[in-house]
């Protein structure tokens, strides 16, 4: 779900695609809810697996930046300054609309109470939070203060067998029904343990064998496309669906990353954009449905089209006119402090 500049000499193309994928898919969901009954969203009645696509990707790019006596200091500046402005600028939108549709808006109700405005302004590790998907944040703060804390003090040994722990008793515990409702217990933070083992991978293999890794990047697309189109509920719901959705998105990331791909400059932009869509589709759709139905609009098709077309078009816009730039002011501010603090490292050494 983290944007990636342009810029950026380590991008991996086939990960961006799979990020403008994944939210795609959770928009497309979210869409499908919306519009019950209607034939063609009812295919995307588990567009969450988008959720698992993004851990897993998570996982593989945490553990490929996490780099052995990195500062602590420095791995959580970035990730605070990735998440948390962007995330504050669209839940104040959806604070602001919320307020006034509930003063405008006669029968319009959100919870906006200061517990939960607290829990959602500080993603706090809870399933309630004002914009409904925000508890998939929680989880990757809580997977990177776990993960960057044992890698940076102990070693990546510790880092894979913390976070094996972790996601594996979760699981045994959902299995047995113990945990529900409380989002650290949870079994999806396995996804990101595949997420790692998929880096570990990557960094053996590289693009060495590109044949073999399109080939398991295919079988896990076809496993996926089978459990979100063609499964049963019963399959998810026995097995869990961070085995379900899991194993095959580990596959995709896997295989996609080895393949030597370089993509056009559109899909590089929507995978950029996929956090802002990620976050913003929700609210696009409860603004622009009742202005359709406020001009008349009532075809549902029609309105599905133009809610996808502003829901990713505004998200590709913000992307390249106000996140790239504060991407590459806080990339330069935290150039600058560690320039600072190696020079005054050297002074110290030097005055000794």
């Amino acid at each position: 779900m983290k944007p990636v500049s342009l810029a950026n000499p380590n991008r991996i193309d086939g990960l961006e695609a799979c990020r403008a994928v994944a939210a795609m898919l959770v928009m497309l969901f979210h869409l499908g809810e919306s519009y019950s009954g209607e034939p063609l969203f009812d295919l995307f009645k588990r567009g969450y697996a988008g959720v698992d696509l993004f851990f897993v990707i998570s996982g593989f790019i945490i553990f490929r930046t996490l780099k052995p006596g990195s500062s602590i200091k420095r791995f959580a500046a970035k990730r605070f300054l990735i998440i948390f402005p962007p995330y504050w600028v669209i839940l104040s939108l959806y604070v602001l609309t919320f307020g006034l549709a509930s003063i405008f808006l006669p029968g319009f109700e959100r919870d906006l109470s200061p517990d939960r405005l607290v829990v959602s302004y500080f993603l706090l590790p809870s399933y309630d939070h004002i914009i409904s998907i925000a508890w998939t944040l929680s989880c990757e703060i809580l997977f990177y203060l776990v993960a960057g804390l044992t890698y940076l003090c102990l070693g990546p040994r510790y880092c894979v067998a913390t976070i094996f722990l972790w996601g594996a008793v979760n699981w045994v515990l959902a299995l047995n029904g113990i945990g529900r409702g409380w989002l650290p217990l949870s079994p999806i933070f396995l996804e990101f343990l595949f997420g790692i083992i998929a880096a570990l991978a990557y960094d053996k293999t590289q693009y060495q064998h590109p044949i073999r890794a399109a080939l398991i990047a295919i079988a896990g697309t076809v496993s996926l496309a089978f459990s979100l189109f063609l499964g049963s509920d019963a399959m998810i719901e026995n097995w869990g669906r961070v085995i379900i959705f899991g194993v095959p998105s580990a596959a995709i990331v896997y295989g996609i990353s080895g393949i030597p791909l370089r993509l056009s400059t559109v899909v590089i932009q929507m995978g950029g954009a996929s956090y802002i869509l990620y976050l913003s589709h929700v609210l696009i759709f409860l603004i622009f449905r009742r202005l359709l139905a406020y001009v008349g609009a009532n075809n549902e098709y029609f309105e599905i089209i133009i809610l996808c077309i502003i829901s990713v078009g505004t998200a590709l816009i913000a992307h390249v006119k106000l996140e790239l730039p504060y991407q590459e002011w806080y990339r330069a501010r935290l150039r600058r402090s560690e320039a600072f603090h190696l020079k005054n490292q050297n002074r110290k050494v030097n005055g000794n």
